[in-house]
């Protein structure tokens, strides 16, 4: 895929602006108004209350019912709001992630081991695909698919362990 480049909390790139109002589209680092328009309505209710819970232990237990992509979303602000905290403080918050995504360190070595073109916002972009076809049963798009986009590995997560 081509590059993506930030401008207002937005991803800007090769997808369209539909692509940009999904979850999997959306950075995960933009405004919380606009990641809950992402989300179903009914999960974009409880997105907007528990982004404000701070106890860890409930953090914890809120991130092990929610829907992945919520809790990407969750994840991604709660480490952006202790980023903009340290910042205050003035302490060096140092880097959360990129191309609106969140840093692990499992995968950043995945993503280091794999060596893709995508960057690495795209490329679990790419894997978030994968996983959403799996997990939903939807075809996979042919290569004739106005859909299809060779850049992503709609296999991912069908590949055995």
């Amino acid at each position: 895929m081509a590059y993506l480049r930030e401008l207002n909390g937005r991803c800007e790139g090769p997808h369209t602006n539909k692509g940009q109002r999904t979850s999997i589209g959306a950075n995960q680092f933009a405004s919380p108004i606009f990641l809950a328009s992402t989300l179903p309505a009914r999960e974009s209710r409880y997105f907007r209350e528990f982004l404000n819970e701070t106890d860890p232990d409930k953090r914890a237990s809120i991130l092990q019912v929610a829907s992945p992509e919520m809790s990407r979303a969750l994840s991604a602000q709660w480490a952006l709001q202790q980023s903009r905290i340290a910042e205050a403080e003035g302490r060096d918050p140092g880097s959360i992630g990129e191309g609106g995504r969140l840093y692990s360190k499992a995968l950043v070595d995945e993503y280091e081991s794999s060596k893709t073109g995508l960057d690495y916002g795209n490329w679990l972009r790419s894997r978030e695909i994968a996983d959403f076809f799996a997990r939903t049963g939807f075809t996979v798009p042919d290569e004739n698919s106005a859909a299809f986009d060779e850049a992503l590995d709609y296999t991912w997560s069908l590949r055995p362990a």
